[in-house]
């Protein structure tokens, strides 16, 4: 048992994950970066799961909304997508309820994305 209790995991993990993280990478991140607000996520530019890479350079701040969203239409579309297909361009759009989303745009001939 990591706690003994919600609030206890909630100040003694949670919360001081998000102010001293263990992740090197985000150590990283912050150091480049500067702090992070709670309205903002940290994002890789282009994504790991279209073959973005984990390097620090690739990592940019991003709406934590917008992030989640582009993030979902991401993941939905790879999981989703021919299994011989490759990404060749990421195409943004607002949908009808005005939020950024994105539709990928597949090369069917030949090659693979990663997938998880």
């Amino acid at each position: 048992m990591v706690a003994p209790s919600f609030v206890a995991f909630w100040q003694n993990e949670f919360v001081r994950s998000a102010k001293q993280p263990y992740d090197s990478k985000l150590r990283e991140a912050r150091q480049h970066l500067g702090p992070l607000e709670a309205t903002s996520n940290l994002v890789y530019v282009p994504s790991l799961l279209v073959g973005g890479t984990e390097d620090i350079s690739n990592v940019q701040r991003m709406g934590a909304r917008v992030a989640m969203i582009c993030n979902g239409d991401i993941a939905t579309q790879v999981d989703a997508g021919p299994a011989t297909g490759v990404v060749k361009a990421i195409e943004p759009y607002e949908d009808d309820r005005g939020r950024m989303r994105l539709r990928l745009l597949w090369d069917t001939n030949g090659g693979s994305v990663a997938r998880s």
